[in-house]
């Protein structure tokens, strides 16, 4: 993103950032798609990481010799930019986003929410939250221009509310990437392939919706309004997603993700376009950066909560559904692993009945955290400021 920032011209940054949107699209097509067979082969699901490192080594030679090469500080040895980097801040935030992921992760599922483990593990995340912060903002080890979190543009209404828009669209397109084929799965009895095919209309009108907005933005550049209808689609899809049962029809299911995809297909990527065209050329890096978080952020934050979600709230319900059958903690922390699990594979119709009853209410009960999404997004929306952007033939940074 901040490559494009430094070589595109600002009106043609917009559709640039959709084609990365669409390449992203394609991925998540070909992925659960390629891992699925993978994981029903010989190969293995291993394969399914390996196929990485193959890859990375076909499509590095064309980065570094075909891409066009910038330097921003010429006059600066090697050695001398490595300095400025700030480190101290790289290496607080990657603690900071890690804690937060493994006690969501573990909190409840592996470890009692009481558990000595636990609560060490929220005050060393609030203990790493509160020393990104000072050191970012007291500029310890580095220095304003160079510090890793761009803390001025908390100043900034517009910034602010742009980032929660881009949180709200990375999360509403990652539970609903993760959890629509887990319901497949679980209801319909589909292998990984036939649950990624069932994630078809959604990524493809995701993609659709991106190039769109990516391809509109310049015309229609009063950026608000954008958020304000994809905040009111998630909403939407959301509280459709949020009343399904194992009896819904999968054509109706089908529909709820496509207006889903909607919601968070068009504003996905527009945040890239949006930041860097109200700051100050030389700020635009940061700008990148700043929305970079946001999204990021907003994917890893929303999977960390509903999974904690769905490994707490499903045990509950499993474990109050199938009291009369005196299973253990183990067999239906096992069932919501998957439908291959005993009370699945060998449990009575009853028991198979009442399981899944639970997991997809479990499942339905995640998208409440979209509705918040979609909520914040609508909110954000109405609070911007009403401005078009100016999307001129200039080029970023320049």
């Amino acid at each position: 993103m901040t490559y494009i920032s430094i070589f595109a011209p600002s009106h043609k940054r917009p559709l640039y950032y959709s084609l990365a949107g669409f390449c992203w699209g394609i991925g998540c097509i070909l992925g659960p798609v390629i891992g699925g067979a993978f994981a029903g082969s010989n190969a293995t699901w291993r394969w399914a990481f390996y196929i990485n490192l193959i890859l990375a080594a076909v499509s590095a030679p064309i980065y570094v010799l075909c891409f066009p090469r910038f330097d921003p500080q010429p006059t600066l040895s090697a050695r001398e930019k490595w300095r400025k980097v700030d480190l101290v801040g790289a290496f607080l935030k990657a603690t900071l986003i890690s804690l937060l992921t493994i006690v969501l992760s573990f909190a409840g599922s592996t470890w009692r929410w009481q558990s000595g483990g636990t609560i060490a593990l929220w005050v060393l995340l609030g203990v790493s939250l509160i020393a990104f912060a000072v050191q970012q903002t007291l500029t310890i080890f580095t220095t304003e221009e160079y510090r890793l979190f761009p803390v001025h543009f908390l100043k900034s209404r517009s910034l602010i509310l742009i980032s929660f828009g881009t949180f709200a669209a990375g999360a509403g397109l990652f539970v609903a990437i993760y959890y629509v084929p887990l319901f497949f799965q679980f209801t319909k009895s589909d292998t990984a392939i036939e649950a990624a095919v069932r994630l078809l209309p959604f990524v493809m009108v995701a993609i659709f919706c991106i190039m769109i907005s990516g391809a509109l933005l310049p015309k229609f550049a009063w950026y608000k309004v954008w958020y304000l209808i994809s905040g009111i689609f998630i909403i939407i899809g959301s509280l459709l997603m949020f009343k399904v049962t194992q009896t819904t029809h999968t054509a109706a299911i089908y529909g709820f993700e496509i207006i889903i995809a909607i919601g968070t297909g068009l504003p996905c990527q527009i945040g890239y376009s949006v930041a860097p065209a109200i700051v100050k050329p030389h700020e635009i890096p940061h700008a990148i950066g700043f929305i970079n978080v946001a999204q990021i952020g907003g994917v890893a934050i929303a999977l960390s909560i509903s999974g904690s979600i769905f490994q707490n709230l499903g045990f509950q319900r499993l474990q109050d559904a199938l009291a009369p059958y005196n299973f253990s903690e183990s067999e239906i922390r096992s069932a919501l692993a998957g439908a291959q699990s005993t009370i699945f594979s060998h449990g009575s119709d009853q028991v198979k009945e009442l399981a899944l009853g639970s997991v997809t209410s479990t499942i339905s009960s995640i998208y409440g955290l979209l509705i918040a999404a979609g909520a914040l997004m609508v909110v954000s929306a109405l609070l911007m400021k009403r401005e078009k952007l100016q999307l001129t033939q200039s080029v970023g940074g320049g």
